[in-house]
């Protein structure tokens, strides 16, 4: 029956082959797909069997006042019912994590915008009308805020040299101070084991995760910050009570 075959795709009970020619019955069935992607966001936090309980209990309860209204009407077909269990729960987990998030996690926008601020280079005193489209270019532009452009001449660099971390770091800032986030996380990510710049990695990585409101990717981060002395140690632990109030206090 089809409902059987909509908890094993769920649960990854399927072959190769059964899978592949369910997914090809839901790309011509958009009823379909909305109850398979409703019943995986159920999935993702129970079991089979819980699922099976929740099929019972539609059956029971559907059929029992569908033949209490008319005793001629024929019994709901099983499918339908995962069908309008799998949209039903999508909804309820929806809306119940939209109001859990506005409710108790802070405006991730309003705490980068509140934290966020570019990190002086180290190098920026350096100035020269010589070697065009060099660090020192990059740099000054950085320092004149141009951003974007700070990014194009950064990523040229980063190009010709990838094993020059601090150009990896400051092209990752100068991406996030652009707007350009995903890739600001794509750069600072690949330097996350880094020990040079280590801490100042962890920051704008975090807090690039932050403007993106990937809040599950920047926790870790933020406690690496908040447990061992450093610049960031203050802040980190300000943004790491924000979100979950759990930083246990450090000597």
């Amino acid at each position: 029956m089809k409902d059987d075959l909509v908890l094993k795709y769920v649960h990854n009970e399927l072959s190769p082959e059964e899978r592949y020619a369910f997914e090809l019955e839901m790309e011509n069935d958009p009823f379909l797909m909305e109850s398979v992607e409703g019943l995986q966001q159920f999935a993702a936090t129970h079991t089979i069997s819980q699922l099976q309980q929740v099929q019972h209990d539609l059956f029971t309860s559907i059929n029992q006042k569908t033949t209490t209204k008319k005793a001629s009407i024929k019994k709901i077909n099983p499918f339908l019912l995962w069908a309008f269990a799998a949209c039903f729960i999508g909804l309820i987990v929806t809306v119940s994590w939209h109001f859990i998030l506005q409710g108790n996690t802070p405006n991730t926008d309003q705490l980068f915008a509140a934290y966020y601020q570019p990190l002086t280079h180290p190098d920026g005193t350096v100035r020269g009308e010589d070697n065009k489209h060099s660090e020192k270019d990059a740099i000054a532009l950085y320092e004149k805020e141009d951003y974007f452009e700070a990014a194009n001449l950064y990523q040229k660099l980063v190009n010709n040299n990838p094993e020059n971390i601090k150009n990896r770091l400051f092209l990752g800032i100068s991406y996030l101070s652009s707007n350009q986030t995903e890739k600001a996380i794509v750069v600072l990510s690949g330097i996350q084991q880094a020990t040079e710049y280590q801490q100042d990695i962890q920051w704008y990585l975090a807090l690039a995760y932050i403007k993106n409101k990937n809040v599950t990717a920047a926790i870790p981060l933020l406690h690496a910050l908040a447990e061992s002395p450093n610049y960031y140690q203050p802040k980190a632990k300000e943004l790491v009570e924000k979100f979950d109030g759990k930083m246990a206090s450090k000597d």
